[in-house]
């Protein structure tokens, strides 16, 4: 069975006049296995990283880190994308005409840090976009049953309107 702890260390005591409380959460899962060891079908992932401009470079730098380490994690042979946000949503890696996902290996590893490390901050920030295009990136591959994608972002989703 699949088990979801949670921790939140923060400073109680506020200065006077200050208007912001930071917090460290940390969350913890166990018995859950690994993506594509159990369940019938393919497992693919796909890491959304916010590259907004309320980003900032420490926020991006920071979410870089984390986009490589939640790639780290992901076992040979398992289908992923990288997508980037901001008041845009953009297919990263691959870096390929139209939409696909690619296998995990050595090389794709590789490939995949390197463009994540061209991240910079700006824009608005349209958190719906990168969603839809997640969505899409996933129907490419028909037999991934096993679908995840983690999204790095400050939480801020200011610049999304809808229309319809």
């Amino acid at each position: 069975m699949t088990e979801f702890s949670a921790q939140v260390y923060q400073n109680e005591f506020l200065a006077d006049g200050a208007t912001d409380v930071h917090a460290i959460v940390t969350v913890t899962c166990s018995g859950a296995g690994q993506a594509g060891q159990s369940g019938a079908g393919e497992a693919a992932e796909i890491v959304i990283v916010d590259t907004s401009g309320s980003m900032g470079l420490d926020g991006v730098h920071a979410a870089q880190r984390a986009a490589v380490a939640a790639l780290d994690q992901v076992l040979d042979g398992t289908w992923f994308a990288v997508i980037a946000g901001n008041h845009l949503a953009r297919l990263a890696y691959p870096d390929a005409r139209g939409l696909c996902m690619a296998r995990m290996g050595p090389a794709s590893r590789v490939a995949a840090r390197t463009a994540i490390g061209s991240f910079e901050p700006g824009g608005g920030t349209a958190m719906g976009t990168w969603l839809e295009l997640a969505t899409a990136v996933f129907a490419a591959v028909p037999s991934a049953a096993q679908r995840h994608a983690i999204l790095l972002t400050d939480g801020l989703n200011q610049h999304e309107t809808r229309t319809s």
